[in-house]
């Protein structure tokens, strides 16, 4: 009996490994047992398994600057960069590479828009899979979707980001940002509530510059910021190419930063700054932390001053004649830029002061601009453009107050965010204080609704008809420079116009924010309440 059982335990066994061993075949291509990631990162990985891009064999060759970015798994990273540097490879390798190897079960590259995250797919996730079966064809088990390709345990998600709708289910590991400074304001609030499970909880920022202090570059500053130096040959010295040119060229004059070098036989190269005889090789670098304290955010910045494919006579030929300095910025030299027609100035905003100071009471008629954020921030004036009070209140019933002293005939106000406290404060001054509505689609002026205490604007209209009102002495007379003043001036610094393509290729200029603009919002509300056209049945009771 005893021997019995034994033999049919035995059997069991012996039947157990076999069909263990057939299901092993059937699954080969899966590959379900977790293996230990290939030691140096996920460029070794690359070089090893000879991962085949689009141009060739993966290699560092010509792109030194991506060793110690490629060996980098920093959980936080950011890269500041041009066009064609290899930073979207590395990302997606990196992608590939944390879910065959590092257990992750879920990575989202995100996109701005649904057509590019599709054109991805099909251009860059799709052929590389399909070219390297062995480092990681075999890992994929579905690819018939352009936006899941499932790798082992991990979904790598494809999305775009017009809509969030596809950012709102799927645990993810890492998030990875492509093109940031083309992203709708609130898509990370919503991604990055994929990653608040994770154990690793990755993101990785890459994108081309658009404006100083904005979006990537807004990004970059608050990381340990390395840059990729280069050692003079001659006195041994370190120069920064990116920050030289960035500190010392002057494009509205299509200066040169000694760092160019135009030499006599036609060639352009790179000098040392220090000895100004050393010609620097863009291949012998070494990437330096600028803020090395900063340990929880980890920054990379790339430029086509150190790209060994981009002729450096040809980048600088395009600086000296391109009628398109910030694409030559943002693309070529992986810098932020804005045309100073775009954007204020502190000196040109205080510029505007006059001998008066500020009153605390004025007969009128004045208008009054309010935009509300922690406290309301307030620009009255009249008609002609004379400033009489900036300033802040925490209460909207100080506003009662203002309205009275200042004589304001018509006020606009910021709907949001305290609606009700707003819609209150209207309904205390009907026909005189109206809520602003922004609304991309409204041309040739505001639309006020009498019977809601609305006004009704295109964002980009109004801000530019203000912006020109700022930008000439002749429009716009401001107190006495004092501490509120050089606040508002401050202020008004922190928009700036950008020119944005949708995803049918339709391109307008909108107006972003690059830091804190309130005043410039509550003059903007000033000057739509004092002279834009209006079809207002109160518009003539008031006016005088």
């Amino acid at each position: 009996m005893a021997r019995g059982s034994g033999n049919g335990l035995a059997t069991a066994r012996s039947s157990s490994r076999a069909l263990l061993a057939d299901l092993t075949v059937q699954l080969g291509s899966v590959v379900q047992v977790q293996e230990q990631a290939p030691p140096g990162g996920v460029g070794e990985w690359a070089c090893q398994k000879g991962v085949i891009l689009d141009r060739g064999p993966f290699s560092f060759s010509r792109h030194e600057y991506l060793e110690v970015p490629y060996k980098d798994n920093h959980p936080y990273q950011v890269e500041k960069k041009c066009a064609q540097m290899g930073n979207t490879t590395r990302a997606l390798l990196r992608a590939f590479y944390a879910a065959i190897y590092l257990n992750f079960v879920g990575v989202l590259y995100l996109f701005p828009s649904k057509t590019g995250s599709s054109d991805f797919s099909k251009t860059r996730v799709t052929p590389l899979i399909d070219k390297n079966f062995d480092a990681i064809g075999k890992y994929v088990t579905e690819t018939d979707s352009v936006s899941i390709k499932r790798i082992k345990n991990c979904n790598l998600l494809l999305r775009g980001t017009r809509s969030t709708e596809g950012l709102r289910s799927d645990p993810t590991d890492l998030n990875i940002y492509d093109e940031f400074d083309l992203f709708e304001f609130n898509v990370e609030e919503v991604a990055d509530a994929r990653i608040a499970h994770s154990d690793f909880g990755w993101t990785h920022y890459l994108s081309n510059p658009t404006l100083p202090n904005f979006g990537i570059d807004k990004k970059f500053q608050e990381t340990d910021q390395r840059y990729w130096l280069l050692k003079c040959p001659k006195c041994g010295k370190w120069t920064n190419p990116v920050e030289e040119w960035e500190i010392n060229a002057k494009p509205s004059e299509r200066l040169l930063p000694d760092l160019i070098w135009e030499k006599n036989d036609g060639t352009t190269v790179l000098r040392c700054t220090h000895c100004h005889d050393g010609i620097l090789e863009p291949s012998r670098g070494v990437w330096v932390a600028k803020k090395p304290s900063i340990t929880e955010k980890r920054g990379y910045q790339y430029s086509h001053l150190f790209s060994q494919y981009v002729k450096l006579g040809k980048l600088v030929d395009k600086y000296l004649n391109t009628t398109d300095m910030q694409a030559l910025y943002n693309y070529g030299l992986g810098l932020g830029y804005v045309a100073a027609e775009n954007v204020l100035t502190e000196k040109q905003v205080l510029n505007l002061c006059g001998s008066y100071g500020m009153v605390q009471s004025d007969n009128g008629p004045n208008y009054m601009g309010v935009d509300q954020q922690d406290l309301l921030n307030i620009t009255i004036g009249d008609k002609a453009g004379n400033i009489k009070f900036i300033g802040e209140r925490k209460e909207f019933d100080e506003l009662d107050v203002l309205m009275k002293d200042f004589n304001v005939f018509r006020s606009v106000v910021d709907a949001q965010p305290e609606k009700r406290l707003a819609k209150a404060f209207a309904s205390r001054f009907p026909g005189k204080v109206y809520l602003n509505w922004y609304d991309e689609n409204k041309k040739g002026g505001a639309v006020w609704d009498d019977e809601n205490f609305k006004v009704s604007v295109d964002r980009t209209e109004s801000m530019d008809a203000s912006h020109a009102c700022l930008s000439s002495k002749d429009n716009i007379v401001l107190p006495r420079e004092n501490d509120i003043i050089k606040k508002f001036a401050f202020q008004c610094t922190k928009t700036a116009r950008q020119l944005k393509e949708d995803d049918k290729g339709n391109k307008r200029y909108i107006w972003v924010k690059l830091g804190p603009d309130h005043f410039r919002h509550s003059f903007n509300y000033y000057n739509i309440a004092r002279g834009f056209s209006s079809n207002s049945i109160f518009a003539g009771l008031f006016d005088a």
